[in-house]
């Protein structure tokens, strides 16, 4: 089943790559996809600088669950919970220094993708590779986005709600349901479409994403992060404590 999953992928993550499905295409560019979505594209709006002190990283350790998994670096959350605040400071140091950089250390790099069944189905298509990183991308992650927050909420449409803090799939349905309900109490024409990008996070450009973040406002050194981190990652399909070969891939994000 392992191989069945490696086999079946691939070919999703590595379309680009010389046998792909698509190595007779070049690989979509941010130049092209401005120029294609110009009218969609966000505001420019800058982001306030953000730098990991050490409190922070301390209170996400602190309060990360101690059964929360952990990467392929050897640590596990418990371990890193147990660890006094002078170690937790020096590990501070170390993402400061990634950051300030944009070299992401080695260890941090090998992700492992164990598998999470979407709806009812067997087949390989029909699971989703989960991501854990390790605690230590995690202590960084975290506190970087909490504090990007309100930039994202800027140039953030209305209506959208993933990764909205606090936002549930109510948010959604509810103001669905209410026109749905005035169309039929007043016997007013009903229609609707429901439009799915499969495998749309598996499918995204790199190139394409930290663009789109910098015309929008990203700091630099975070851009600088992610690039490292996407262009050295190796990725790993974990099933039954098994793990594959790293994944040949040349587009898809994390999840």
């Amino acid at each position: 089943m392992l191989k069945l999953m490696v086999d079946t992928w691939e070919p999703i993550l590595a379309r680009y790559r010389p046998t792909g499905t698509r190595a007779d295409e070049p690989l979509p560019t941010w130049r092209a996809f401005a120029e294609e979505y110009a009218q969609e594209l966000p505001p420019r709006v800058p982001a306030p600088p953000f730098v990991l002190s050490d409190d922070a990283l301390i209170a996400f350790i602190r309060s990360r669950p101690a059964k929360r998994a952990g990467g392929m670096d050897g640590w596990t959350t418990r371990e890193a919970k147990q660890l006094p605040d002078g170690i937790l400071r020096l590990f501070a140091t170390v993402l400061r220094a990634m950051q300030r950089t944009g070299i992401v250390p080695q260890p941090l790099l090998h992700i492992p993708n164990p598998c999470l069944r979407k709806g009812r189905g067997e087949l390989p298509t029909d699971q989703r590779l989960l991501s854990v990183m390790s605690v230590w991308m995690y202590a960084w992650e975290a506190p970087a986005y909490r504090a990007l927050g309100p930039w994202r909420a800027k140039w953030t449409h209305a209506t959208s709600f993933g990764a909205v803090p606090n936002a549930t799939i109510g948010d959604v349905s509810t103001a669905l349901a209410l026109r749905v309900e005035h169309s039929r109490n007043l016997c007013l024409p009903l229609a609707g479409a429901a439009l799915d990008r499969q495998k749309c996070f598996d499918y995204l450009i790199t190139e394409v994403c930290l663009e789109l973040a910098r015309h929008a406002g990203c700091p630099e050194d975070i851009l600088g992060v992610r690039a490292n981190f996407y262009s050295h990652q190796k990725r790993y399909i974990r099933m039954a404590g098994a793990y594959a070969p790293p994944l040949h891939h040349t587009e898809g994000h994390q999840q």
